[in-house]
């Protein structure tokens, strides 16, 4: 019990740090930046729990408790910070508390949002090598067909139900 209540206390020091000191950092202000802060600290965090674990310092419970705060938090974490990041509703409610109302001009700013978020996604993916980008296309490579073939296969095992 302790390993995990030593987890639950540095998450939140990660988090305090993250919100008092980082978060106008122009390197955590992307998605990039952003994911490989709580990535590199959850590798860490992990990396120590498994070797405390192997060496019967922790027990195997605490382990387990210890890695689901992680990825509760970054799960979490990451969600908000996405949602926070431009999008539609948000950015629709926003603007309608603001000005009184959302007209169809308005509306122009928030198809740039969800465009510029395409065009950054598919780069994403290309540096990924998921995807293979020609004049007018967009093809997944091999890489990219394992991972949707994983993705696919985890939905499945899942039950996921397609809802669009």
């Amino acid at each position: 019990m302790t390993w995990l209540l030593i987890t639950v206390l540095l998450t939140a020091i990660h988090f305090g740090v993250f919100w008092r000191v980082l978060r106008d950092r122009q390197a955590l202000k992307s998605e990039r930046g952003i994911f490989r802060f709580h990535f590199w600290y959850s590798l860490s965090l992990t990396s120590l729990t498994v070797i405390l674990t192997s060496a019967s310092f922790i027990s195997l419970a605490d382990a387990v408790g210890a890695v689901a705060v992680l990825g509760i938090y970054n799960l979490s974490f990451l969600e908000m910070w996405s949602l926070s990041e431009g999008s539609y509703s948000l950015g629709i409610l926003l603007h309608g508390i603001n000005h009184g109302r959302v007209g169809a001009a308005d509306l122009t700013k928030f198809v740039a949002v969800g465009t510029a978020k395409h065009a950054a996604r598919v780069e994403a993916l290309r540096r990924l090598g998921f995807l293979a980008v020609g004049e007018g296309e967009v093809k997944l490579t091999r890489r990219g067909q394992a991972v949707a073939a994983a993705i696919a296969m985890l939905a499945f095992l899942s039950n996921a139900k397609r809802t669009g």
